[in-house]
C-alpha cells in the first residue's frame, strides 16, 4: 500500500541540507580479504542500482525506534525489516478526494505560510516515465505554463487560517485527486513578482493518499472508498516550503562557499539540492544504508544521530558528521549543489543496504584491524552480499529543493 510521505522535521531538512562531507573512494569492487598494500576489508566497492553505482555499506543494517524523552526523540536500536524489498506492490483501487493540509515553513525569516502556491502533479505519465514538474520561470506571475501539463492534478494559493489549525497560518484544499496514486509536491511563489518572493521552489517525491487515510469532511473515516467524490471525500496532508535565506545559509554551512547563480534565485540558473531519509519496510529509518546519485553533487553526507540516551545529539537534532559513509539511525541523507538547467535536470537516486557483513556465524574475513582474520575459513550463505533496495528518478531544478526519502514505497515491484 501506499503511504504519505513523512517529512523531514524542520531542523532535520535545514540540516539535511547544510550537510559536510562527501562519498568519494568507494574502492573497487570485490568483498573478499585483499591483501594488497597489507590491507585486508570486508566489504569494498559498488553495487549498481538502477542504473547508479552505490556505494556498498560496511556494516549491518539496524532500524531505528523512536523514543520520545522528555526533552528529545532518541532511537533505540532495533533490527531492520527489508522483507518487502522486490514485492509485488498492493494498491488499492484510486478514489477521486480532496487533499488538504498546512504548509509548514522550514528556515528563517517565514513569519507566515499563507499566499503560497501549492500544486500537486502525477509523478509518472501512462506509460510510467516519470514526469518534470518544473514551470516556465520567465512566464508572467500566475501565468507560468508546466513543462508536464498533463501531468499536473490542480494548484491552490494557500489562505490563512488560525495558528491553533495550522501553526504557521497557510492552510490549502485541492480537490479532484486520485489516491493509490504516486505524486509530487511542487511548494512555489510563481504567483507573485520574483522581488516579492521569499521562497525557494520545492519539489517534494514519494507522496501518495492511501485510501486508508480517507475521512469525511468532520474527519470520519470513510469505510467505501468507491463512495467517493472530491466533495465528499478527503486526506490530510502537509506540505512543506523553504525560506530563500535557509537555502542560501545551508550552502556556507556544508563549507560550499557560493551556489551558481545565487545572487537571482528566481531566474532559472543555478544549482539545487535533495535531501531525505533512507527507512526499512515497517517506515522505520535505517542506520547504515548507502545512497548514490548518477550526477555529481558538491557535497555528500550522513548525519550523527546514533542509538541511545547518551548520544550527544538526537533524532529531533541532528548534525552534518563528515567521516561516515552510511546513514547513521536518523535515516539522513543529503546531496549539496547539483547541476541543473532550466527546465530541470532528471536524477536517479539509489539506496543499498549489506544485511550481514559477516554472515550468521559471525566471523568476518577481516579484523577490526583490518588484516587477514585467521578464524575465517569459508563465507556463509549471503555473507557480505549487498541488497539492491531501489531508485528513484526525481527532476532537480536550479536554486530549489527536492526532498526524496526511500521506503516500501520504493522496494516493492510495479
Amino acid at each position: 500500500m501506499l503511504r504519505r510521505l513523512s517529512f523531514l522535521a524542520p531542523t532535520a531538512l535545514t540540516l539535511a541540507l547544510a550537510a559536510c562531507g562527501d562519498s568519494t573512494d568507494p574502492g573497487s569492487d570485490g568483498g573478499t580479504p585483499d591483501d594488497g598494500g597489507g590491507a585486508c576489508f570486508n566489504i569494498q566497492g559498488t553495487i549498481a542500482v538502477g542504473g547508479v553505482q552505490v556505494e556498498r555499506p560496511r556494516e549491518d543494517p539496524s532500524a531505528c525506534n523512536e523514543t520520545p524523552q522528555s526533552d528529545r526523540t532518541i532511537c533505540t536500536e532495533i533490527a531492520s525489516d527489508f522483507s518487502c524489498v522486490g514485492a509485488t506492490a498492493n494498491r488499492g483501487t484510486p478514489a477521486t478526494v480532496t487533499a488538504r493540509g498546512c504548509l509548514v515553513a522550514f528556515g528563517i525569516d517565514v513569519p507566515t505560510t499563507a499566499e503560497i502556491n501549492v500544486a500537486l502533479f502525477r509523478e509518472f505519465n501512462a506509460q510510467g516515465q516519470p514526469v518534470d514538474p518544473g514551470y516556465d520561470v520567465n512566464g508572467a506571475p500566475g501565468q507560468q505554463a508546466n513543462n508536464t501539463p498533463a501531468a499536473f492534478l490542480g494548484s491552490q494559493v494557500t489562505r490563512a487560517v488560525a495558528r491553533t489549525r495550522c501553526k504557521d497560518e497557510g492552510y490549502y484544499e485541492i480537490a479532484g485527486i486520485p489516491t493509490e496514486t504516486p505524486l509530487i509536491i511542487r511548494v512555489t511563489e510563481q504567483h507573485l513578482g520574483k522581488t516579492e518572493r521569499i521562497q525557494v521552489d520545492t519539489y517534494q517525491y514519494n507522496v501518495a493518499l492511501d485510501n486508508a487515510d480517507i475521512t469525511d469532511d468532520a474527519g470520519n473515516p470513510v469505510a467505501d472508498p468507491s463512495t467517493c467524490t472530491a466533495a465528499t471525500c478527503f486526506v490530510e496532508l502537509e506540505t512543506n516550503t523553504i525560506s530563500n535565506a535557509t537555502f542560501l545559509t545551508t550552502a556556507t554551512t556544508a563549507g560550499v562557499s557560493s551556489i551558481p547563480g545565487q545572487d537571482d534565485l528566481y531566474d532559472g540558473s543555478g544549482q539545487g539540492h535533495i535531501a531525505g531519509r533512507v527507512r526499512d519496510c515497517n517506515y522505520r529509518t535505517v542506520q547504515h544504508a548507502t545512497v548514490g546519485l548518477d550526477i555529481a553533487a558538491r557535497k555528500l553526507a550522513y548525519f550523527n544521530v546514533d542509538f541511545g540516551s547518551s548520544n550527544a545529539w538526537n533524532f529531533d537534532n541532528p548534525r552534518p558528521f563528515a567521516s561516515r559513509r552510511s546513514t547513521n539511525a536518523d535515516g539522513l541523507y543529503s546531496a549539496i549543489g547539483i547541476d541543473a538547467p532550466r527546465a530541470g535536470q532528471a536524477v536517479t537516486i539509489g539506496a543499498a543496504i549489506t544485511p550481514s557483513v559477516c554472515g550468521a556465524d559471525g566471523v568476518c574475513p577481516c579484523t577490526e584491524l583490518n588484516t587477514q582474520n585467521p578464524a575465517w575459513t569459508a563465507a556463509d550463505t549471503g555473507e557480505g552480499e549487498t541488497i539492491a533496495l531501489g531508485s528513484r528518478v526525481a527532476f532537480v531544478f536550479p536554486d530549489s529543493v527536492t526532498l526524496l526519502s526511500f521506503d516500501d514505497n520504493t522496494y516493492v515491484a510495479e
